[in-house]
Parts: structure tokens; sequence; C-alpha cells
């Protein structure tokens, strides 16, 4: 009967949590564009430029100095194309009202999503940027905890959260089920004692159940 622990890569029963997990995930990935695509419609009903909305997210992420360069690169291949991207068509009649309110609001909100970005991404809590203490500090901190909540639901209900430690972050992530043997004491002492043995008794040590063949004959000569 083929054994269900090959001698190289996963076993059965690792595989089928993967695949477990997996299915788990892509369900809420499902569910979740579900939400957002009617989010993005509800926008466009009140009003909104929902493509225009996309993009500007997408540039949040980015480096402020790489975006300018990128419009500034998009707005001459439009006026290659005899597209009027003049100041007076681009900026005319542009106003945008922040108050010091929203500006609040809007330093609060970015020291949020950073801070859910890297609990997500695995990053230690201790390289919190801001000052300890402070209202930023607790806002990165608050959403640093959803983030690493989102990552462990992601990688399965028994993942380890994120340590102190950058260089520890592999083990953190690994799958329930996928631990590695060196892992386990018990596994690795009794590995220790195996290859203690003789090569012969080591061999039909490995066989249980599996009888011992004769080594002489009736006369006593050796068989091999």
């Amino acid at each position: 009967m083929p054994s269900d622990t090959p001698t190289n890569g996963p076993t059965d029963a690792e595989s089928r949590a993967w695949l477990r997990q997996i299915v788990i995930q892509k369900r809420r990935v499902e569910e979740e564009t579900g939400v957002l695509r009617k989010l993005y419609q509800r926008a466009k009903n009140a009003g909104e430029d929902t493509e225009a909305l996309r993009r500007s997210i997408a540039k949040k992420r980015r480096d402020s100095t790489e975006v300018v360069a990128s419009m500034r690169a998009e707005l001459r291949y439009d006026a290659l194309q005899n597209i009027p991207t003049t100041a007076e068509a681009l900026f005319d009649g542009l106003t945008v009202h922040i108050t010091e309110t929203m500006k609040a609001e809007d330093d609060i909100w970015s020291a949020q999503d950073k801070g859910y970005r890297a609990g997500f991404g695995g990053v230690p809590k201790g390289e919190n940027p801001f000052p300890a203490g402070s209202e930023f500090f607790v806002a990165w901190d608050g959403e640093w905890i959803k983030g690493q909540g989102a990552l462990a639901r992601l990688m399965g209900e028994n993942a380890t959260r994120a340590d102190a430690s950058r260089g520890s972050r592999a083990q953190q992530t690994r799958m329930p089920g996928t631990e590695s043997r060196q892992d386990s004491p018990r596994k690795a002492e009794a590995r220790k004692k195996e290859a203690q043995k003789p090569p012969k008794q080591r061999s039909l040590a490995r066989r249980p159940g599996r009888a011992r063949r004769p080594t002489v004959d009736g006369q006593g000569h050796p068989l091999y």
C-alpha cells in the first residue's frame, strides 16, 4: 500500500490542509469583491467618477514624486495625441477646500492605513514609526492589530503572529499541519536514537511487523 508520507514533499494531510485554506480564502475574496463592487456602484450613483477614484487610490500607495513624474509623462503623451491638456483646460475652475479638521482626519487615516499594511505585511509591532503615546502611534498600533488578524485568517486559524524579529517571519506565517520535523523535540530524539543503531538493525526497525530473515543455514553457514 502506498504511504501517505512521501520521502520528499508534503504529506497528503498537509496538501489537504493547504487546499482547504485556499478554497476558504477564495470564498472570502469573492465575498469581499462583491462588497467592493457594490460600494463602487453606490459611489457612482452618488455622482463620483469611480474610474478616477480607482486611479487616485492606487496612486496613494506610491511615492508622491513618482506619481507626479508619471502624471507629467501621461500629460505629454496626451499632448502628442492632440488631447487638450493645457493648464487652463485642466485647472480652470478646479478648487479643493480642505479644512484643518479634514487635514487632521487625513493624517490619522494615513497612520491607520500604514499600520494595517504593516500588520498584514508581517512587520514587527515594534517598528511603529510614530512617537510612543502620540495619537498617530495609537492609530498605527490599532490598525496593525487588525492587519495581523487579517494575516492570521489568510494563513490559517492557528497562524502565529509576527514576533519582534523580522527574521522569523517565515516561521510565523506557516500553515497549520506543515510544521517541520525539526520543530518536534520528541521526533528529533527518536531520529537520533535511530541513527545510533547498527545499519542492519536500523533498516529492520523501519519495517514494523516484517519477519527477520535467517542469516545462517541449518549447518550454521552464513547465507549472505
